[in-house]
């Protein structure tokens, strides 16, 4: 029995009832004792309680002391999701050195930018870079050298490492140093601080009202604050169990962890989500255990309805975030009516005593501002999203032209996301202020247009984006995953009935959305889609796509 989501809140509550800082090391080894011999982690088949990944934790902290990792050091972690993966974790935090999380199957370039931009001292990575020359590195460990790596930290005597770790304990310190793949041309590193990542977490916890116990899926990697934040630390406040996999994603794969393990919750992107639904035939009686699930990003109409229909999901969530803001900033709670995850993003979080007093427990404040001016809009209007408060990074590493452009004299962060609050008080998220495109003259959001033509019977799913154009300045081409008996007719005209003229993408490309660009977590980036887009129109007779015009 999880309770009602009142009774769970209270319970959250009465185990959390003041605020005390605490470190990702010293937060984690408290509840490692508090729930010992439950389970905190299970790997493809294999399980392991809190008590046996402290151990673990310890024995690795020990290790990296040996090598001469030190407090204030800085340790790149390019690991896929593992069971090693979360002892570095916790094992840097304890030394009070500063994790670098980053995607191993980077490219050569920006392996070495993100070393070179973070300062790295040590990396941990599967398999040796090539021609890395970066200055401050001073050794790399290979995985399949790990039981290698542990040794040399049993030969040193671990209660040298563990008195050590006691003297640099800064709630307020440096915890990462998390890269985004952002719309830049090289990407920013995001200061990360124990603190915000906690309470930040917790609100989370707080907002989708969290049981004690809940084993979470997360088939999205922790080297994106999405799966760190909102899986990982959120499961050690109540006790939880997240369950991952090294594998690369496959549906099968996901629903048979989520069935052999009894889930609880899973959190991926929205299409994680579509393909679970898509490629696999989940069935109600297979997952008794499973009664909540939060997938972000622009998300189909029809996967809400099909997700509780299949997966007997009842606690459906959804919000608004990004690194910069310790992931989410905004989400839904189960006490929503079940329409609103297709409409809003959700309310600022709350986390109780862990909050901000001054805002009633709230994390942060949220705004709306005109784009130029910075002049406050009222409720309904649509402009930046700007937010401030404890959950919001202290700034980019090494980067003060980044600082200088991403926050205002008295510290609000413009998150360069376009959004307005309606008048019910909920976020809507409607798109990047740099992904909107002009035609002849018309401001034009991608964001909108896919909820739009996400809601026609024969698309499956949908991404918009802007291309250039010498006679409008800029065209729509609409990405398209079309249902086995759509008709392009059909499409053109719902779009025709829905849309004002110039919002009517010029292009259609009919593609599985399987065959989309998109990173290692799921995400889909509309400067790839607008690469392959411009590519394809100038060689339509190689292009890997059915691509029709609307007019």
């Amino acid at each position: 029995m999880i309770g009602t989501s009142e009774e769970r809140l209270r319970g959250l509550h009465r185990r959390y009832p003041s605020y005390v800082p605490h470190t990702l090391w010293t937060r984690f080894s408290e509840n490692a004792g508090r729930y010992a011999d439950k389970v905190f982690l299970i790997h493809q088949e294999r399980s392991y309680t809190y008590g046996e990944v402290k151990e673990q934790v310890n024995r690795t902290a020990a290790s990296l002391y040996a090598i001469g990792v030190r407090a204030g050091d800085h340790v790149a972690v390019a690991l896929k999701n593992c069971p090693e993966y979360v002892y570095l974790t916790f094992a840097i935090a304890k030394l009070g050195a500063v994790k670098i999380p980053f995607n191993p199957k980077l490219g050569a370039d920006e392996y070495r930018y993100i070393l070179k931009q973070a300062d790295a001292d040590y990396l941990f990575c599967p398999q040796r870079p090539q021609q890395l020359d970066v200055p401050s590195l001073k050794e790399t460990v290979l995985l399949r050298d790990w039981d290698s790596f542990i040794s040399e930290g049993d030969a040193v005597a671990a209660e040298g490492a563990g008195a050590y770790s006691r003297g640099h304990q800064n709630p307020m310190g440096m915890s990462d140093i998390m890269f985004t793949s952002g719309s830049t041309s090289s990407p920013k590193g995001v200061i990360l601080t124990h603190d915000m990542l906690l309470r930040s977490s917790f609100g989370t916890v707080c907002m989708r009202r969290m049981e004690f116990g809940r084993r979470i899926m997360v088939p999205i990697p922790f080297y994106h604050i999405f799966a760190y934040n909102e899986g990982l630390l959120p499961a050690l406040y109540v006790g939880g169990t997240v369950i991952i996999s090294d594998r690369k994603f496959d549906p099968e794969n996901v629903l048979y962890l989520m069935k052999k393990h009894r889930a609880n919750d899973i959190i991926c992107v929205s299409l994680i989500m579509l393909h679970l639904l898509e490629q696999t035939r989940p069935r109600l009686e297979d997952f008794p255990d499973l009664h909540a699930g939060y997938w972000a990003s622009t998300c189909p109409a029809w996967v809400w309805d099909r997700a509780r229909k299949c997966f007997g999901i009842t606690d459906v969530t959804t919000g608004y975030g990004m690194t910069e803001c310790g992931s989410t900033t905004t989400l839904l709670t189960p006490d929503d009516p079940p329409e609103y995850v297709k409409s809003f993003h959700g309310k600022v979080k709350n986390a109780g005593a862990l909050g901000m007093p001054e805002l009633g427990g709230r994390l942060l404040s949220v705004k709306i501002c005109e784009p130029g001016t910075g002049r406050e809009l009222p409720a309904g209007e649509t402009g930046e999203i700007c937010c401030r408060g404890v959950t919001v990074t202290p700034g980019y590493y090494k980067n003060p032209e980044a600082d200088s452009a991403g926050f205002t004299h008295d510290g609000w962060f413009r998150t360069g996301d376009l959004g307005r609050i309606a008048e019910n008080g909920y976020l809507v998220y409607t798109g990047r202020i740099s992904d909107e495109y002009k035609i002849n003259g018309e401001n034009v959001s991608p964001q909108y247009l896919d909820s739009v033509i996400s809601r026609c019977p024969g698309v499956r799913a949908v991404e918009v984006i802007g291309v250039p154009d010498q006679r409008y300045g800029a065209v729509g081409v609409a990405f398209i995953d079309p249902c086995d008996s759509a008709d392009h007719g059909e499409i053109v005209s719902y779009m025709k009935t829905h849309l004002a003229g110039f919002q009517i993408p010029k292009y259609i490309f009919y593609g599985k959305s399987g065959q989309w660009p998109r990173g290692s977590s799921g995400k889909t980036k509309p400067s790839d889609f607008r690469k392959v887009a411009v590519q394809c129109l100038q060689c339509r007779d190689k292009a890997e796509y059915l691509i029709r015009e609307t007019r």
